[in-house]
């Protein structure tokens, strides 16, 4: 006779297997199981709180942070949100953000009873700015120049490379942060296209610093761009025979094995990072890709299963993982690509469904979900590598979901703390216009 066994799947057997896991130091684990949990309009407590346990014992701030506002716009209970308040402040606190996080404390002292010694820790540990008021800014060489580098990097992150350029020159031969200046200004000048300046520049940083990591991975781009590809491949073969366990100068190398086709090498340089790195989302999918390239199936697959662990709605991600899995069933010799973007023929696929729903309201909308995958064309949006159109398509993805009535990726993107707060204003003005009683929080 046929034996008929069961299995508790339920939230709350979730639930507790993710604790239990999270005990254990399990967290990929606790987080798939979390991620099973059904998905519904009523945020449930127990899980959120875990989801910023488990990303504050790993160091992703960010996501902590979101955690708690989600946990308390869920809230309704005085002790649930000093416990989020806390949650907040220390999370505020470990990403720098030292006003944010003082805001917190002070909502937490003021609405819950605490000691003395409590307030006196609170004060002592977080609120206290031992930051030393003296910098040197002369002479040259000894001079402070953490400012004129962070001045240089906002212009580069703003397109204005000139202005970067003319900030990084100010940086002294002698000073200590001089060889970091010069491969940014190299940087801007591979971006505008201006190889050979590039290639000067870094050709005169190896002749006073002949390992110089940064330094040669730039030049490496420059033969690639150049079309070069025998130079690039002996300055990648350079790069992987240096010595280093530095967790930056591992990235470098293993980015430039990957665009010169030494996926092996990309792979064991991925395998050597510090855990904190190792758990990036471009990482983790050049650290797939590569095994999966060099021949190293199961490992690929143990990659691609974590990221999406830690980041569930990465859709490019899940579409190589389901890609790979594909090419393996064919018995394929392909490779799968570095670049984490969706094919054009998917993106026009997206762009015609959020397109539609954004000059559709109502049923109408709702019922051309059923013509295509919006919540996957929403969350695309949001994950693919930063580009000139990004801020673009975010817009008209949370319109869709707004008008798609698709609530829990609209309630992500209102309580996101990391996204434009233009962005999640737009959201509630086409809430208001959907002219029903709703209740939403969000975080500007």
């Amino acid at each position: 006779m046929a034996k008929t066994v069961s299995f508790d799947l339920s939230d709350d057997r979730l639930l507790n297997l993710a604790e239990d896991m999270l005990e254990d130091h399990n967290y990929i684990g606790a987080l798939k199981m979390l991620n099973k949990l059904k998905q519904t309009d009523e945020p449930n407590l127990d899980a959120l709180a875990l989801y910023a346990e488990i990303f504050d014992d790993l160091c992703m701030h960010e996501k902590t942070v979101n955690a708690w506002f989600a946990f308390l716009d869920a809230a309704d209970d005085t002790e649930d949100m000093c416990d989020c308040y806390e949650g907040l402040a220390i999370s505020y606190m470990n990403l720098g953000i030292n006003h944010f996080a003082a805001y917190y404390y002070n909502k937490l002292l003021l609405e819950s009873v605490v000691d003395d010694e409590y307030r006196r820790n609170i004060i002592k540990d977080f609120l206290t700015d031992n930051k030393d008021p003296l910098r040197f800014v002369y002479p040259p060489e000894i001079a402070d120049a953490s400012e004129t580098m962070i001045a240089g990097i906002e212009h580069m992150r703003g397109g204005e490379y000139e202005e970067a350029v003319a900030e990084f020159d100010k940086i002294d031969r002698q000073n200590e942060k001089y060889f970091e200046a010069r491969n940014y200004v190299a940087m801007c000048h591979i971006i505008n296209d201006r190889l050979d300046a590039a290639e000067a520049e870094c050709n005169g940083i190896l002749k006073l610093k002949p390992n110089d990591v940064q330094a040669l991975a730039s030049l490496s781009a420059c033969k690639t761009e150049a079309g070069d590809k025998e130079a690039a491949f002996e300055l990648a073969k350079k790069l992987v025979g240096l010595n280093t366990d530095d967790g930056d100068d591992l990235y470098k190398i293993a980015t430039v094995c990957c665009e010169n086709g030494m996926h092996a090498e990309a792979y064991a340089a991925f395998c050597r990072l510090p855990e904190d790195l190792g758990r990036d989302k471009n990482i983790l999918f050049f650290k797939a890709v590569s095994a999966y390239n060099c021949g190293k199936i199961q490992a690929s697959y143990n990659a691609f299963d974590d990221l999406l662990a830690l980041y569930p709605d990465a859709v490019v991600a899940r579409y190589f993982f389901t890609r790979a899995r594909e090419l393996q069933e064919a018995k394929s010799d392909e490779k799968l690509d570095y670049f984490y973007k969706m094919p054009d023929k998917i993106n026009e696929t997206f762009l015609k469904i959020l397109g539609a729903l954004t000059r559709l309201s109502g049923e109408n909308a709702k019922k051309y979900c059923e013509y295509g995958d919006v919540v996957q064309a929403v969350k695309w949006c949001f994950d693919e590598i930063e580009g000139p159109n990004s801020d673009e398509l975010r817009h008209v993805a949370t319109i869709a979901a707004v008008h798609a009535e698709l609530d829990t990726e609209v309630r992500k993107i209102l309580l996101n703390a990391f996204l434009a707060d233009d962005l999640k204003i737009e959201a509630l003005t086409a809430i208001v216009e959907r002219n029903r009683a709703d209740s939403f929080g969000i975080v500007l």
